[in-house]
């Protein structure tokens, strides 16, 4: 299931977003956060630590549900 999320960033922050998603063709700045984030997770799946929290945050999520 696919969520909305919003977020508040400097102009400056918001200038390199534009300048990347110019730079590497993407047609929406949604597509270039995706792209970052699926670097960063990537960067950390193999962390113990981090399955961890990932393990806490969707048992917490289905609790919920």
């Amino acid at each position: 299931m696919a969520r909305k999320v919003q977020t508040t960033l400097t102009k400056d922050m918001y200038d390199h977003v534009e300048a990347l998603k110019e730079y590497g063709g993407y047609r929406s700045i949604s597509e270039v956060v995706n792209k970052a984030l699926e670097k960063l997770v990537n960067e950390h799946s193999d962390n113990e630590i981090y399955k961890y929290y990932l393990q806490k945050t969707r048992s917490e999520r289905n609790e919920v549900e």
